[in-house]
């Protein structure tokens, strides 16, 4: 029966995204079936997963053809506006409809009709798009709040893990991850920017979890596992102060491995449309390995 680490915190800049995908691609080469659900409408690790690693051999020549053909028919127009509008034609995968997570939540589509393919073997996404900001106010006036655990429900007897990107903000999307995460095996995890708000941020992250089980839904403890972890931490004394600070508040519930702030890796990670773990070695490299190791000792 698969697991869920849900990604999870009110506050963003906390590298939410960068952590999700760098789990998931972590238990994808350790040999785990893993999905990566993204449900935040920014659709950034959608963008990373779903970009293809080369363009069509034919890509040259459609869009030349289709650069003469605009040239001909609006001779008006600036020859880099034409470029450009050849180029968006040219890059478009023309075969696939892409069936996105808001859809499967809307019960428009299946879940299966979701879910890509990545280019990493193990690993598979259901992508979002800037749809998805939209429909929280249609999943609350539904009382839809079981849709995202009765799709995951289905896809723990298909993966090993199946990791949500949350997006950073209190709705109905958030509501609907907690109640998904409801097994003693799930985590959410709540990322903490060393700063001087971090510590508020998690504070009032908890402080939601705790009000939907306890309070709301009228379970007597949180189902599942809690967890911090310690991000873009700088070396300095604040800094420095505050995951002391967020150990001794949360104990057993902190991530032993704290994650630096490293930045061109990352961006270069970016750049490259790759994920941080399969680029050349690096110090924050070196910290997800380690929380890697961690998540799969936990198991």
């Amino acid at each position: 029966m698969g697991k869920i680490i849900a990604n999870v915190v009110i506050k963003g800049g906390g590298a939410k995204t960068t952590s999700s995908l760098n789990i998931a691609y972590g238990l994808s080469k350790e040999g785990f079936r893993t999905i990566l659900i993204d449900m935040d409408s920014s659709a950034n690790a959608s963008k990373t997963l779903m970009i293809k690693e080369k363009l069509s051999d034919d890509f040259v020549e459609i869009f030349q053809n289709k650069y003469d053909e605009l040239k001909k028919d609006k001779k008006d127009i600036a020859n880099y506006m034409l470029g450009a509008e050849a180029l968006l034609y040219a890059t478009q995968d023309k075969k696939e409809t892409v069936v996105y997570i808001e859809n499967v939540l809307q019960e428009k589509a299946d879940v299966h009709e979701a879910i890509r393919k990545t280019k990493y073997k193990n690993l598979d996404v259901i992508p979002s798009s800037d749809e998805l900001a939209g429909i929280s106010e249609y999943l609350m006036r539904h009382y839809k709040m079981q849709a995202l655990k009765n799709i995951t429900d289905i896809l723990r007897k298909e993966y090993d893990y199946i990791i949500i990107d949350n997006a950073p903000v209190e709705s109905a999307l958030m509501y609907n991850v907690f109640n998904a995460c409801h097994q003693k095996d799930d985590t959410i995890l709540i990322p903490i920017k060393t700063d001087r708000d971090g510590l508020s941020g998690v504070a009032n992250t908890i402080d939601r979890i705790h009000n939907w089980y306890i309070k709301i839904v009228g379970m007597q403890e949180i189902p599942c596992d809690i967890k911090i972890l310690a991000t873009m931490k700088n070396r300095n004394k604040l800094e420095d102060s505050v995951v002391q600070t967020a150990h001794k508040v949360f104990g057993k519930n902190m991530y032993h491995n704290t994650i630096r702030y490293q930045a061109k890796p990352i961006i270069d990670a970016s750049l490259e449309g790759k994920i941080l773990l399969e680029c050349t070695t690096s110090n924050v490299k070196k910290d997800y390995e380690n929380l890697l190791k961690e998540i799969l000792k936990k198991s």
